[in-house]
């Protein structure tokens, strides 16, 4: 029963993940108002809040309940998967902090004339990672690649 609720946990948070990064990688980009900056910041915190639930859940599910350790540490498509996520943590670092510090410094009658171009390139190539991330976990879930 533990193992269910911490999988669908998992599942959920990495629903949550996706969608908010899907989300801030469509929000309009050529001149961002105070107020989407706002909105902006707070689906990035979302996002940080189903990050950190689901790399919870991951690894109580990998090294605690369910399937033993083994089943996932001896698998390469596993270490593909963790890869890719420790990619997506990266892909979505920099964006989250330049948006995190325009929040600061922009006032509400001002705009975010240019948002760099790196950060509208990471946010589609997060976008990519994250559309091959559950594949690479229904494969090793069903134990292919072991």
């Amino acid at each position: 029963m533990i193992t269910a609720a911490i999988d669908f946990l998992h599942l959920i948070a990495l629903l949550g993940w996706a969608i908010g990064l899907l989300i801030v990688a469509m929000a309009p980009r050529e001149a961002v108002s105070h107020d989407d900056l706002k909105g902006i910041v707070k689906v990035y915190q979302w996002t940080l809040i189903a990050l950190l639930t689901a790399i919870t859940a991951g690894l109580t599910l990998w090294l605690m309940v369910g399937k033993p350790a083994e089943f996932y540490s001896n698998n390469p498509l596993f270490h593909a998967k963790l890869s890719l996520v420790a990619l997506l943590i990266l892909l979505t670092a920099w964006p989250a902090a330049f948006f995190w510090r325009q929040r600061h410094t922009l006032t509400p009658d001002k705009h975010i004339e240019d948002t760099p171009g790196a950060i509208t390139r990471l946010q589609k190539a997060a976008v990519a990672v994250v559309i091959v991330t559950p594949v690479l976990g229904w494969l090793v879930a069903r134990g292919i690649g072991y």
